[in-house]
């Protein structure tokens, strides 16, 4: 390949491979390829320690003055709060020395109470819940595996 390339400037990690809703149009867990039910759970700490070094290294390359970096899933809240607290502690080490990070968590809020905000507002994480419009709407789609809506949690969060 040749020719100018820009930097990254958003990293999406995919904090836990599960989901606890069964969402029908969910192209990951309710379609064909079922490959993800073999691979980990949850991230390991030496791939939250590579990633954020090698993020920290990009930063450093490039020169840049800020980065995002989104927490996800499948669900990322099913990882739990402390193992959501040191993911954010190892970026927010790495990167908060050499450029401002927009942290994020991208969630469908099921699970989001205290604990978990007392977590985000410690080390500065902006969190987004997924929700698909009104109650209608939502439970079109967006339901656990026993058919139970999520638009109350959803709300909630």
């Amino acid at each position: 390949m040749s020719g100018p390339f820009g930097a990254f400037r958003q990293f999406v990690l995919k904090v836990h491979s599960r989901c606890d809703l069964a969402c029908d149009h969910c192209y990951v867990y309710e379609h064909a390829d079922q490959s993800w039910r073999g691979r980990p759970r949850v991230m390991s700490d030496e791939t939250v320690t590579w990633a954020s070094l090698r993020i920290a290294e990009h930063v450093k390359t490039h020169g840049l003055p800020q980065v995002t970096v989104v927490l996800h899933g499948g669900e990322p809240l099913l990882a739990g709060p402390e193992r959501l607290g040191r993911i954010a502690g190892e970026l927010r080490a790495a990167l908060d020395p050499i450029c401002d990070l927009d942290l994020r968590l991208h969630t469908n809020g099921v699970r989001l109470d205290d604990r978990f905000l007392d977590v985000f507002a410690e080390h500065g994480v902006k969190v987004g819940v997924s929700l698909d419009g009104d109650r209608a709407a939502n439970d079109l789609h967006r339901r656990f595996a026993d058919g139970r809506s999520s638009f109350e949690q959803a709300i909630r969060a």
